[in-house]
């Protein structure tokens, strides 16, 4: 039998967490031997070796037919991950709430270590599903200039969809966007996300700014966190790569 692997992993121990927080770091082929930069592309919840395994997959096979940039990929797993990936209390998920100190750790500790050891362009893209699709459009709405490719696969907005919205409004009256969001969710989809996603997007259309450009795709097939999430979406980041 032969191993076969995805990456190198490596640890912070975060002072903003108060844990020992575990990554897994992929490099470009061409890494070793030049002195070329490389954008970065983050993928949330890599913990869940199937679906990490499935989103890596799905970015070196377009690596292959050049319909993506050479990138670094930095796999972040959790630890406990409801606490991280909601912004607020919840009844029946006591841990939720901690999404802020999950940003400031990848704003202040994660970032800044990755372009201190490897050779980045300071290009940010990141990637997340679930409760994770709603991280990266609360970090989106926080900190645009943090990525500018959000990729956002069935965002349980329905967790604190007044919260989204009013940090929309903020956000786009308050910051300089150029960044690219990309959402799709399943017509089986939760409830948290069939039903908050329409006027999600209805406030889109009528206040984003120029400088977001953003697409939704709706499948009536499927379910949540459907299956071509980071390969659809990686294509609306880069459309002038294929």
């Amino acid at each position: 039998m032969v191993s076969v692997k995805i990456g190198e992993s490596f640890t912070i121990d975060s002072k903003v967490l108060d844990e020992r927080r575990e990554c897994i770091i992929s490099l470009p082929e061409s890494y070793i031997g030049s002195e070329k930069k490389y954008p970065v592309l983050y993928i949330l919840d890599a913990e869940y070796t199937p679906f990490y395994e499935k989103n890596l997959f799905s970015f070196h096979f377009m690596r292959v037919w050049e319909m993506v940039p050479e990138m670094i990929v930095v796999g972040i797993k959790n630890t406990i991950r409801n606490r991280d990936m909601i912004p607020v209390k919840l009844e029946d998920r006591p841990e939720a709430g901690g999404a802020d100190r999950f940003l400031e750790f990848i704003t202040e500790e994660l970032q800044p270590t990755i372009n201190k050891e490897y050779r980045t362009t300071g290009s940010n893209h990141i990637y997340g599903g679930s409760n994770a699709g709603l991280f990266v459009l609360y970090a989106m709405l926080n900190k645009p200039e943090l990525f500018s490719g959000v990729i956002s696969s069935s965002p349980m907005i329905g967790w604190c969809e007044e919260l989204i919205h009013s940090l929309a409004e903020k956000s786009f009256n308050e910051h300089r966007y150029d960044n690219r969001l990309y959402m799709i969710y399943g017509k089986d989809d939760f409830k948290q996300v069939v039903e908050t996603i329409p006027a999600f997007t209805d406030y889109l259309m009528e206040h984003a700014p120029d400088g977001l450009k953003w697409e939704l795709k709706y499948l009536p097939d499927e379910g949540h966190v459907p299956f071509t999430s980071i390969y659809d979406g990686l294509k609306f980041l880069f459309p002038k790569q294929g």
